[in-house]
């Protein structure tokens, strides 16, 4: 064959490497590294590279996302070890309360649980949408408008929920998998005050308002492996545009009752507008609370781990399930009548 080199066995002898190829490498492995990527040994390391190393990361997959943007914007993940403010810590310990106690209807057993197929399944490999759609069927509740009750699948928050407060940084829209929020329906009663932020309080192009419960699933396996610190990130800018939302609210009703922002109203007001998201695959959940800190339109939107739960151990997945539900639970009661009052005085 022409072209081809031979050694004295007649073997073909391998073409070298040219200069230029290697400038080319060269090049692309200072490409990654500016994406916040690394090289190595084994390959091209880092969140959001795909088996050919070819794909960009997108912006929640960037390793300085969460240091960089984030933090510029005003949204801090806190380490689990500080201890919360009192008012958080107060809702966190009424969200974590037993729910057999009081009558749990559909409660499954440990035995079912431990021995539930599906379940189990999860655990040997699912892609996303597996793990979607069974946690969607066995643990997160549907819609209920008449309750107000929102569930919204993979649609866009509006733009500009999140808070943005830095040139030099953006911070990703959020889409989260499931969000949990309020329908208009809920507020007709109430329909003067509430007309006065609906334009700061919608969430999306559903209609949902004052969302307090965002989720991100990710799959695991040969199928399709995705990263819970990802799913992470995506929950810090979900729940500070919820937390944005609902402190709209409470600026309005400190203006118009013309109060004081008092220590008082400031640990009362961080609860109710407080949300929580939870990041979680087929095998693990992982539940954060987020509030703000001195919220005057320029607070720190701060969010912690409030714990993490093995979904194949049937323990953990009943305490995982206490919480998910006494949210919703929460959500619907508590927190709407809360925002109920504040329009009520909006439109007097």
């Amino acid at each position: 064959m022409a072209g081809v080199r031979r050694d004295a066995d007649g073997f073909v002898i391998p073409p070298q490497r040219t200069s230029s190829r290697r400038q080319s490498a060269a090049s692309d492995s200072a490409s990654l590294m500016s994406d916040g990527m690394s090289v190595s040994g084994g390959g091209v390391s880092g969140a959001g590279a795909s088996s050919s190393g070819s794909r960009r990361p997108s912006l929640v997959e960037r390793g300085r996302y969460r240091v960089y943007n984030l933090y510029l914007n005003g949204i801090q993940f806190r380490d689990k070890a500080v201890a919360f403010p009192p008012s958080i810590a107060r809702l966190i310990a009424d969200m974590g309360r037993n729910r057999a106690e009081r009558g749990d209807a559909g409660r499954p057993t440990k035995d079912e649980l431990w021995n539930n197929k599906k379940l189990g399944g999860l655990e040997m490999g699912a892609e996303e949408p597996v793990v979607e759609d069974y946690f969607k069927e066995a643990l997160f509740p549907d819609s209920d408008f008449e309750k107000g009750l929102m569930r919204a699948t993979r649609q866009p928050m509006v733009r500009g929920r999140t808070p943005g407060r830095s040139q030099l940084a953006k911070v990703s829209n959020p889409i989260p998998d499931l969000l949990y929020g309020y329908s208009d329906t809920c507020f007709v009663a109430h329909a003067a005050g509430y007309s006065t932020v609906v334009d700061n309080v919608t969430a999306n192009n559903q209609d949902m308002s004052l969302p307090f419960l965002a989720v991100e699933f990710k799959g695991d396996g040969p199928g399709g492996t995705g990263s819970l610190w990802v799913a992470t990130n995506q929950c810090l800018g979900d729940s500070a545009a919820c937390v944005n939302m609902a402190e709209h609210v409470f600026k309005k009703g400190r203006e118009k009752a013309g109060t004081a922002n008092t220590e008082r109203d400031k640990d009362e007001r961080t609860a109710h507008s407080a949300a929580f998201s939870i990041a979680m695959n087929g095998t693990e959940a992982r539940l954060y609370v987020t509030w703000v800190v001195d919220g005057e339109g320029d607070g720190v939107f701060c969010m912690q781990k409030v714990d993490s739960f093995l979904m194949q151990k049937p323990a953990d997945y009943l305490a995982f399930r206490d919480y998910v539900l006494n949210i919703v639970d929460w959500g619907q009661t508590t927190r709407l009548e809360r925002f109920r009052a504040i329009f009520d005085m909006l439109s007097s």
